[in-house]
C-alpha cells in the first residue's frame, strides 16, 4: 500500500515537472515584439499625452513583430523621424538616431529592413506608423475602412539581424506625434508594464522569459 502510494506520488511529481517544462517552453515563444501587456504612453508634450492600450479599438497600438527581441521591461525614449525620407528603406546617416526611438512610415520595403536601418543608425527601438500618406485607410486601422489587413510585422530579408524592439501604431497617433514634431516640440514615448504597489511590497509585471 505504502509502495503504491509512493509510486503514485512520484508519478504526480513527474507530471507536474513535465507540464511546467512545457509551459516554460511555450511561454518563451518565438522572438519578436509581442504583446506582453505593456502600454504605449506618450509622455510629452502634454498636448498629445495619452496611454495607448494594445488592440484595434480606440486607435490602440496594434501588430507584433515575429523577429527581434520582445519588450520585457520598461523602455522610454525621445521619438524622432528616421530621415531623410521617413520610410527607412535606405541606409540612414550613422549616429542620426543614437539613443532615440525611430519613427518610420509603413510602405515600400519590408518591416525588418526599416527596423534594421534604424538600429544601424543608433535607435534603441522603432515605431512603425500605418500608411501615413494613405488617407483612404482613415485615422484608425478599423476593418471597415482599411484597404489592407494588418496581421503583423513579418521578418523577410533583415529579420535575423534585428536586435531592437518595434511596435506598430495607427495613423491617428502618428499624425499627433508628427504634428508635435513639426511644432518643434520634444516627443517622449514609453513602453510601460502595469504595476501594483503597497506599503510593504511592489509588484512589477514581467514575462516568463524575463523571470
Amino acid at each position: 500500500m505504502k509502495k503504491d502510494f509512493l509510486l503514485s506520488m512520484k508519478g504526480a511529481l513527474l507530471l507536474v515537472c513535465f507540464l511546467s517544462m512545457a509551459f516554460a517552453m511555450n511561454a518563451r515563444g518565438d522572438p519578436g515584439t509581442d504583446d506582453d501587456g505593456f502600454t504605449v504612453r506618450i509622455v510629452s508634450p502634454a498636448s498629445i499625452a495619452i496611454d495607448i492600450a494594445n488592440g484595434f479599438q480606440d486607435c490602440g497600438w496594434v501588430g507584433t513583430a515575429d523577429f527581434g527581441p520582445s519588450v520585457t521591461q520598461d523602455l522610454c525614449g525621445e521619438v524622432i523621424w528616421a530621415l531623410p525620407d521617413s520610410l527607412g528603406c535606405s541606409v540612414l546617416p550613422a549616429g542620426s538616431l543614437d539613443g532615440k526611438i525611430a519613427l518610420i512610415r509603413r510602405g515600400t520595403c519590408g518591416f525588418s529592413l526599416k527596423i534594421y536601418n534604424a538600429q544601424q543608425a543608433g535607435a534603441k527601438a522603432a515605431i512603425i506608423l500605418n500608411h501615413y500618406n494613405n488617407p483612404i485607410d482613415g485615422p484608425c486601422f478599423a476593418y471597415a475602412n482599411a484597404t489592407q489587413f494588418f496581421g503583423g510585422m513579418s521578418g523577410l530579408d533583415s529579420a535575423s539581424a534585428v536586435t531592437i524592439p518595434a511596435i506598430f501604431l495607427q495613423r491617428l497617433t502618428g499624425e499627433n506625434i508628427d504634428g508635435a514634431l513639426k511644432a518643434g516640440e520634444k516627443v517622449e514615448v514609453c513602453f510601460l508594464f502595469p504595476r501594483m504597489a503597497g506599503q510593504t511590497a511592489v509588484y512589477h509585471y514581467s514575462t516568463p522569459l524575463s523571470q
